[in-house]
C-alpha cells in the first residue's frame, strides 16, 4: 500500500461519533457536515490515518452511512452492484446486483448515490433500474423508471439520487406528457403522481420551505421549479437552458431564494421566488457567468457561495454574484463544508483543508492521496472519519 504524502500541516476533524451520512452530501443535501467540537491541528507526518482502503470498479457513486454501515454503488465488466461495507474495517457484509452495467466514454458504472431512510435503501443504476432494499439486503421492490415511464437516458446516464419525504420518493425521470417528475409510494413502488414534461437533468432535488410552503425545488434538465409534495402541482417554474442539459448541481434554497449554476456558458443565478395572491412567481435577481459549476455543487456559508466554477475553486457573494476570490490548483473538483471550514478533493487526489473566509482563501492545509485515479465523487464525513472514492476505490480516513 503506498504511503500518503502530507506537504503541509493540515486541520483534522473532532466530529460527534455517531453521525450518519444517509444520502448524498448528507442529511440535508446542503453538503455540510453536523459535525461537532473545535477543529485540531494535524501534526507533521501524523496527519489522518488510513484506516482502510477497499478496491470495488467502475463508478462515481457518492456514499451514505447509517448505523455503522456504507452504502455505495459500483460496477463490474458485467453488471451494477450496491454494496454495504462496515464503516470501520471496510469489510463487506453484502452486495446486490441492480442492472446492466452502463459505459460510456467518461466512465463506467452507476452515477447516483444510494439513499438509507427508515429501515429501507433505495439505489438507482444508471441506466434507470431503481430498487428497494432493507437493511439485510432483501428486495422489497424494483421498477426500471425510463422503461416504465417512456423516459429517454440522460446523454451521461441517470446521476441524480433518490429523494424520500415522509411516504413518497421523489424523482426526476424525464418521461413526456406529464411523467417528467414521479413520486412513487416508497414502500410499494406504485405511482401516486406525475408532472411535468421537462427532460432529465442529473441534478438531486432540494426540499424546503418557501413562503411557509413545503415544496421540493427540482433542477431538471431545462428549468428550475417548486413542486408541491402531496399533491404534485408545479408551484412555479423558471426556465434555464443549458447545453447538452447538464443541470447537475443541486439548487441552494435559502430564505425564499434559489441559487443555481451550470456549466458551459450558463453560469449562475440567484432567483427570489415572490407570493402574491396564492401564487407563486419567479424573478430573477442576477446572472453571471463567473461561476459555473460542471458537476460539482457548490455550499453556502453565512451569506456566500463556495464552489467551482469550471476548474477553478471561487468565492461568490450570494446577494450580489460578485466574485470575491478565486484559487486555481485543484483542477475540477468537490467539497463540503463544516463549522466554518471546508474539506476540498480535487479530481487528480489533491486533498485540503480551508476556512471559508470570503475575504481571502485561507488553506489550513493539503494532502496528495494515493493512488492516482479520477476523484469526481463528493466526499462522506461520518463517525469521525472521511470517507474518499475515486473511480475504483473508496479510502477511509480517521
Amino acid at each position: 500500500m503506498k504511503k500518503i504524502l502530507f506537504l503541509f500541516l493540515a486541520i483534522s476533524l473532532n466530529l460527534s461519533a455517531n453521525q450518519d451520512w444517509p444520502a448524498w452530501r448528507g442529511l440535508k443535501g446542503d453538503g455540510i457536515a453536523q459535525a461537532q467540537g473545535i477543529l485540531e491541528s494535524w501534526q507533521k507526518d501524523k496527519g489522518p490515518k488510513l484506516a482502510w482502503r477497499v478496491s470495488l470498479g467502475d463508478g462515481f457513486s457518492g456514499i451514505s452511512a447509517q448505523g455503522g454501515i456504507l452504502y455505495t454503488l459500483f460496477a463490474d465488466k458485467q453488471f451494477e452492484y450496491l454494496i454495504a461495507l462496515n464503516a470501520k474495517t471496510g469489510k463487506k457484509i453484502w452486495q446486490k446486483r441492480i442492472g446492466k452495467l452502463y459505459e460510456r466514454g467518461h466512465g463506467n458504472g452507476p452515477r447516483s448515490t444510494p439513499t438509507v431512510h427508515s429501515g429501507k435503501i433505495y439505489a438507482v443504476s444508471a441506466s434507470g433500474d431503481m430498487w428497494c432494499f432493507n437493511l439485510a439486503g432483501k428486495k422489497i421492490w424494483n421498477v426500471n423508471i425510463l422503461k416504465k415511464f417512456h423516459a429517454d437516458n440522460a446523454t451521461w446516464g441517470i446521476s441524480s439520487s433518490p429523494f424520500i419525504y415522509k411516504d413518497r420518493l421523489l424523482f426526476n425521470v424525464g418521461g413526456p406528457e406529464g411523467n417528467s417528475i414521479v413520486a412513487l409510494n416508497k414502500n410499494t413502488g406504485s405511482i401516486i403522481w406525475t408532472c411535468g414534461s421537462d427532460k432529465a437533468g442529473y441534478s438531486t432535488p432540494i426540499l424546503t420551505t418557501i413562503h411557509s410552503v413545503t415544496q421540493v425545488v427540482f433542477f431538471t434538465g431545462e428549468s428550475l421549479l417548486g413542486v408541491d409534495i402531496r399533491k404534485g402541482n408545479i408551484l412555479w417554474k423558471y426556465e434555464w437552458k443549458t447545453a447538452y442539459q447538464v443541470n447537475a448541481a443541486a439548487p441552494i434554497c435559502h430564505n425564499n431564494h434559489v441559487f443555481i449554476s451550470s456549466g458551459y456558458s450558463s453560469g449562475s443565478a440567484l432567483i427570489q421566488i415572490l407570493y402574491e395572491n396564492g401564487k407563486f412567481e419567479p424573478k430573477l435577481l442576477w446572472k453571471t457567468v463567473k461561476m459555473k459549476n460542471h458537476f460539482s455543487s457548490s455550499i453556502l456559508w453565512k451569506g456566500y457561495v463556495y464552489g467551482f466554477h469550471n476548474n477553478i475553486l471561487s468565492c461568490l457573494e450570494w446577494e450580489t454574484g460578485e466574485i470575491m476570490w478565486r484559487q486555481r490548483g485543484f483542477f475540477k473538483g468537490t467539497l463540503i463544508g463544516t463549522e466554518g471550514h471546508m474539506l476540498i478533493l480535487g479530481e487528480q487526489g489533491v486533498l485540503a483543508f480551508a476556512k471559508m473566509n470570503h475575504l481571502k482563501y485561507e488553506e489550513k492545509g493539503r494532502a496528495h492521496l494515493l493512488p492516482k485515479g479520477k476523484y469526481w465523487t463528493v466526499p462522506t464525513i461520518a463517525y469521525g472519519s472521511f470517507y474518499i472514492r475515486n473511480q475504483k476505490e473508496i479510502m477511509c480516513f480517521r
